[in-house]
């Protein structure tokens, strides 16, 4: 039978178990390198988005001159 000692010790036990777990959760990293590497992806999906905006009409140009030179 539980006493309301007992009862007690369990409650703060369970309390403790509790706290613990609670603390194991936030200080684990593990999605940190994830999310590393997610804003490294974006930031090189960006950049090449960028550059592919910038030097677009060009390279289309540089390619119109080469057909036309083999074409002739």
């Amino acid at each position: 039978m539980l006493t309301i000692t007992k009862f007690n010790q369990q409650l703060l036990r369970e309390k403790k178990e509790m706290k613990n777990a609670l603390s194991r959760i936030i200080r684990t990293e593990d999605g940190q390198g994830l999310v590393e590497y997610g804003l490294i992806i974006t930031g090189i999906a960006l950049a090449a988005i960028a550059a592919i905006w910038l030097l677009g009409p060009q390279i289309g140009q540089m390619f119109t001159d080469i057909g036309t030179q083999l074409a002739a």
